[in-house]
C-alpha cells in the first residue's frame, strides 16, 4: 500500500459527499446542510467517519443522520477501492464548512448560493495526517421539500 493514496482518497470522499449524487429524504444532502446552517447560524458540521458521531446537533436532522450512517458504512469500501489499507486508518473526519457571510439569495427563484469547503482528514498508522479538500459553491432551494409518499421505485419496501 502506498501512503500517498490517502490524500486522493480523502479528496474523493469529500467531493462525493458534497456532490449532487448525495441525496436523502427527497433533497440533496448539501441542501439540508445549507438550510440548517443558515437557520441555526452553525457554519460547520464535523463527522467522525469511523464512528458516525456528528456535531453540532442543530445540523444533524434525520436526513443528515441517515446520510452519515450510509457514508460511515461506505467509507471502508471507498478506501479499499482507492488502494488504501483500511487497517492503516487511525482517525478519519469529515468537515463541511459554509461561508455564511457570503450567501447570495435569489428570492424569485427561491434559491441560495453558499460557498463551502468539504474536508476529509485521515490520520494513518504512522500518525501522519492526510487531507483532501473540495471547495465549491452550493446552489440549493431555500424551501425544504414536502414529504412524499412511497416512490414507485420503492415498491418492495413497506410503507412508512
Amino acid at each position: 500500500m502506498k501512503y500517498k493514496r490517502f490524500s486522493s482518497a480523502a479528496h474523493n470522499f469529500a467531493r462525493s459527499f458534497a456532490s449532487t449524487l448525495s441525496w436523502t429524504d427527497d433533497d440533496y444532502t448539501m441542501s439540508w446542510l445549507a438550510r440548517g446552517a443558515l437557520r441555526s447560524g452553525s457554519a460547520k458540521l464535523t463527522v467522525d467517519l469511523l464512528t458516525g458521531d456528528a456535531a453540532p446537533p442543530e445540523l444533524v436532522n434525520s436526513a443528515i443522520r441517515t446520510e452519515i450512517r450510509h457514508r460511515v458504512e461506505y467509507f471502508p469500501i471507498h478506501l479499499a477501492r482507492e488502494g488504501v489499507a483500511v487497517a492503516a486508518v487511525r482517525d478519519a473526519r469529515l468537515t463541511v464548512s459554509f461561508e455564511l457571510n457570503a450567501v447570495v439569495r435569489d428570492q424569485e427563484a427561491r434559491a441560495l448560493r453558499i460557498p463551502f469547503a468539504a474536508t476529509v482528514q485521515i490520520t494513518d498508522d504512522r500518525g501522519v495526517q492526510h487531507e483532501g479538500i473540495y471547495r465549491d459553491t452550493w446552489v440549493g432551494d431555500t424551501k425544504e421539500p414536502k414529504p412524499r409518499g412511497r416512490r414507485w421505485w420503492r415498491f418492495w419496501e413497506p410503507a412508512t
